[in-house]
């Protein structure tokens, strides 16, 4: 009979990795770029002049302009082959326009192809090709040694619920906007997605004149799609900022190795006592 497997590890025995992936949407103008500048770290910028915003802001990040799908994929090969060691975050800004270049390198390879296909009309099989391609590169991205952030523009989807009565679904704006399979699909490969709104706070005695604000939700609910899966963050964040996100997360990871070291001593202990 064989031997056990050696890929076969105790989940209590091993240390995290620390490795984040997190995919934050929103509406256009909500504020996606400025939060990933707060990141300090590499944006690859997918839409011109995109992060103006997060310049006038005083971010300190290096930029990567792509335009096409062959620069996105030059600027992954560029990372994987130790250009990740620059960086604490890696950003793709946005999946949304990345998943436009995908369907232009598509239809363009396509119509070399074939004259008689169009470069601007996708066909019917041309979609599973585009959905494919971008879920495979994504997951690329995932898989690099370095902390990698996505934002995605904001999807609603419509739903019907239990008792028959429709609502609309918040999520990632990626593949189809009639299900939300390929959305949601990318959302699973992330261990953080968050919706990101600007709050407006009503108008007060004490506070005549409120300020708008960033929230981040995290804490998935019927209107929208949201998870995390650090165990961290609750239902939301104000204002929030990528490299205190990733303390916070590193802080909550020490405490959760700390007590089943705590429980082990104890055990211990009471082991000595019964001996004794």
């Amino acid at each position: 009979m064989a031997g056990r497997p050696k890929a076969i590890t105790s989940l209590a025995d091993a240390s995290s990795s620390g490795k984040k992936n997190w995919l934050v949407y929103g509406d256009s103008g909500v504020g996606k770029t400025v939060l990933a500048g707060t990141s300090n770290g590499l944006i690859i910028s997918a839409e011109p002049a995109a992060t103006e915003s997060a310049k006038a802001l005083g971010s300190k990040a290096d930029e990567w302009q792509v335009d096409t799908w062959e620069e996105l994929r030059e600027a992954y090969e560029w990372l994987k082959s130790g250009g990740h060691r620059e960086y604490e975050w890696v950003t793709v800004d946005s999946i949304t326009e990345m998943e436009q270049h995908c369907f232009g390198y598509t239809l363009e390879q396509a119509h070399n192809q074939n004259s008689n296909r169009s470069v601007d009309i996708p066909a019917v099989q041309d979609y599973q090709t585009v959905y494919i391609r971008e879920q495979k590169l994504i997951d690329a991205f995932c898989r690099l040694p370095v902390n990698v952030l996505f934002t995605a523009q904001l999807m609603m989807l419509d739903r019907t619920n239990e008792d028959d009565e429709d609502y609309q679904e918040a999520l990632p704006l990626v593949g189809s906007t009639k299900n939300g399979v390929v959305s949601r699909k990318i959302c699973a490969k992330v261990t953080l997605v968050g919706l990101l709104t600007v709050q407006k706070p009503k108008k007060s005695e004490e506070n005549p004149n409120p300020q708008p604000f960033r929230r981040l939700w995290t804490e998935k609910s019927a209107r929208f799609f949201a998870k995390d899966r650090h165990d961290t963050f609750g239902r939301y964040i104000d204002n929030p900022n990528i490299l205190e996100m990733d303390a916070e997360v590193e802080r909550r990871k020490i405490e959760g190795e700390k007590k089943p070291a705590k429980k082990a001593a104890a055990k211990k202990t009471a082991t000595r006592k019964e001996e004794d």
